[in-house]
């Protein structure tokens, strides 16, 4: 048997090998960069709740949701993804459909990774005439913070963005950011929510505050444990799987769902997620 020559395949086998797995890893790194892992496509209904759930008796429906059938929420990176496994768009879906299943309502993930409330304003208008909604969620304003836009152009834009729903008669709500002591743009965020809260109430648009709970969680973690780990979010920004059932709440109760009604999808819709 020639040694080297057994060597010398083995070691181009490898080689080969390597560069296969290099490429596979730069077009996944690419495809999650450009969303392709987690479109609206590819979790359309991922139910978390056992389908053992035609026992539950149906619940009378909230007065925000009367003839209320598509939600579209419009976004970010953080919107998009919440269309993944536990997830808040995957999660708002599950509640809603077991608890008020003759309704039908239908949650729309309308986040574009990397945008800013510049973009989502360029867009919105196609966003309202293609999926045609009966409400609007707002989630904008991380990549403001991030990229240190001026506040009075966010501000702007915002208005904006509720003007053109208003004029096509959309009601509109408007999600605060949901970023906490676990990032370091944590304290420019609390200014841009004081404003934003200020804005809804101008504009006499619900504000879903999802800012004060997380920062409530991180806050007593820190105190209770001395450790300053992220817990709320994957990366000081991207939620986690707790930072994502915190917003998922905090938007059901902007809805007006209470907690009993959520705690007998909990109970009697058999989930182990929620």
């Amino acid at each position: 048997m020639n040694r080297p020559s057994t060597l010398l395949r083995f070691a181009k086998t490898f080689l080969i090998l390597v560069a296969l797995t290099c490429a596979l890893a730069a077009l996944m790194y690419a495809s999650f960069v450009a969303g392709a892992f987690y479109p609206e496509n590819v979790f359309p209904k991922f139910n978390y709740l056992r389908q053992s759930n035609s026992s539950l008796s149906p619940e009378p429906l909230p007065e925000k949701l009367q003839n209320i059938r598509r939600i579209l929420i419009i976004g970010d990176s953080i919107t998009v993804l919440g269309s993944r496994p536990r997830g808040f768009i995957t999660l708002l879906r599950d509640y809603l459909a077991l608890a008020y299943p003759a309704q039908k309502i239908e949650i729309l993930n309308g986040g574009q990774r990397s945008e800013t409330s510049q973009d989502m304003l360029k867009r919105l208008a196609s966003e309202i005439r293609t999926n045609k909604p009966d409400l609007l969620l707002l989630c904008a304003g991380t990549k403001a913070v991030v990229k240190s836009v001026n506040p009075q152009d966010y501000i702007a834009n915002v208005l904006a963005m509720l003007d053109q729903a208003k004029k096509l008669q959309l009601p509109a709500m408007i999600v605060s950011l949901p970023l906490t002591a676990e990032s370091p743009f944590y304290k420019s965020s609390l200014e841009f929510n004081k404003v934003l809260r200020k804005l809804a109430v101008e504009k006499q648009v619900d504000f879903i505050d999802v800012g004060t709970p997380l920062g409530l969680m991180v806050n007593e973690y820190r105190k209770a444990t001395g450790v300053e780990d992220k817990i709320m979010t994957v990366d000081g920004t991207h939620l986690s799987a707790a930072g994502q059932r915190i917003l998922a709440n905090t938007i059901l109760t902007e809805l007006g769902v209470t907690t009993s009604v959520r705690n007998k999808v909990i109970s009697e819709g058999g989930s182990t997620d929620f």
